[in-house]
């Protein structure tokens, strides 16, 4: 079984526009995950988001990770990505390849 943690830091923010304050621009994202033999595969990147209107505005203050990761699960496909990284962890536990050097011929 893997299980998963995310991390979401750092985030891009515009510092003040249409009186709103530290608006998030893009977050930068790693997907961790990790199996019972602690074997660990990982994704990354950063995903832009628009300007929120006002209405729609959550003060950076009172975000939490929770709220990130679901703005992140509306545009992301996390299943695709755990997959990606199961297939990553079973390739680590299960070579089908190995590299080899002419240089020692």
């Amino acid at each position: 079984m893997i299980t998963y943690k995310w991390i979401t830091d750092p985030c891009e923010c515009i510092i003040a526009e249409d009186g709103m304050t530290k608006i998030i621009q893009t977050v930068h994202w790693r997907l961790i995950g990790t199996d019972e033999n602690n074997i660990s595969s990982e994704l990354y990147g950063a995903q832009s988001f628009p300007k929120p209107s006002e209405e729609g505005f959550i003060p950076f203050e009172d975000l939490n990770q929770e709220i990130v990761l679901g703005w992140l699960g509306s545009v992301l496909d996390i299943s695709a990505m755990e997959k990606q990284i199961e297939e990553a962890i079973y390739l680590i536990n299960n070579p089908i390849m190995v590299q080899l050097s002419l240089l020692n011929n």
